[in-house]
């Protein structure tokens, strides 16, 4: 499976096109962006050996000390992975290893891997909550990824088939990227509808051959109209589900320093004043693997 990485497609790709994984690390082994090291609420009421409560109703346990903004996904978090979650925040240096591999830049093909080495202590207690067989994975996934409300009460709404999520997740793009770009004081885009099978379909091809902008380099197919595709920023093999991976997928592009170069980065090319519209495409291969294109114009 293609590593968690962000690609700017500029006169050169901005990133390696190796689909190697990085050592000891498959995507999905890093910790959610939404979640949190630090102090966590009360397990809710009657949660099953949640943190604080032994399976048996007597001696205590550590809490868990990761917390998640997304009510769904703190109330797995309390309820059924408990031990696997206080063991790990309950140790300085896994901790320290969730940190570590959280700031690293996705680019990066060798920083998780370092983090791991760095931290070997914490590698066995760190893979049981966050790891590709670890409790949030296995148990937690669908509620730590699951959207929230437009109330901002925290619930959750379930998805409505794969043709409202994309369409839910089209909309989030193109209104996640204008918020990023007001940031700068570059104009709002509109969304190009027309173009967005296209693009759809660049991520399908991209995520078939599992090598970024595939289907651009290759013009299979193109989404070239009039000449108007300029830059095609995408995040290949990304968590899922769409909807909210693309805001964070869109944030870490917008969390890069301007490059000083004309469309020299990511970060250049959301921003770049130039454009009128966006084409945003996805594929979903599974869960934590979700290919998305940003065809800018």
């Amino acid at each position: 499976m293609q590593r968690l990485a962000l690609c700017a497609l500029l006169l050169v790709p901005a990133c390696s096109s190796s689909t190697e994984p990085e050592p000891g690390l498959e995507p999905g082994d890093g910790p959610p962006l939404a979640l949190e090291a630090g102090a966590s609420p009360a397990p809710p009421a009657g949660s099953e050996a949640g943190p604080g409560l032994a399976p048996d109703g007597g001696a205590t346990q550590p809490a868990c000390g990761f917390s998640s903004a997304v009510a769904s996904c703190q109330s797995c978090l309390q309820g059924s992975c408990g031990a696997s979650c206080a063991s790990c925040s309950g140790s300085a240096e896994c901790v320290a290893l969730f940190n570590c591999v959280k700031a690293c830049p996705l680019t990066s093909t060798t920083c998780a891997a370092q983090c791991r080495s760095q931290h070997a202590g914490a590698q066995a207690a760190y893979d049981a909550f966050f790891g590709s067989a670890g409790c949030l994975k296995s148990k937690c996934q669908a509620a730590c990824s699951s959207t929230t409300s437009a109330d901002g009460g925290g619930a959750t709404k379930p998805d409505a088939g794969a043709g409202s999520t994309l369409e839910q997740a089209r909309q989030i793009c193109v209104d996640t990227i204008n918020k990023l770009r007001a940031q700068k004081g570059s104009s709002p885009l509109q969304r190009d509808k027309a173009k967005e099978a296209c693009a759809d379909a660049q991520a399908k091809a991209d995520a078939t051959h599992n090598q970024a902008h595939w289907a651009y380099f290759n013009g299979s197919p193109s989404c070239i109209v009039d000449n108007l595709i300029d830059r095609q920023n995408e995040c290949p093999g990304w968590y899922g589900p769409p909807a909210t991976g693309i805001v964070s997928c869109l944030q870490k592009q917008y969390a890069e320093a301007p490059s000083g170069q004309p469309l020299g980065n990511h970060h250049d090319v959301l921003t770049y004043a130039g454009y009128k519209s966006v084409a945003c495409g996805f594929h979903v291969v599974s869960g934590n693997d979700v290919w998305m294109v940003q065809n800018y114009y």
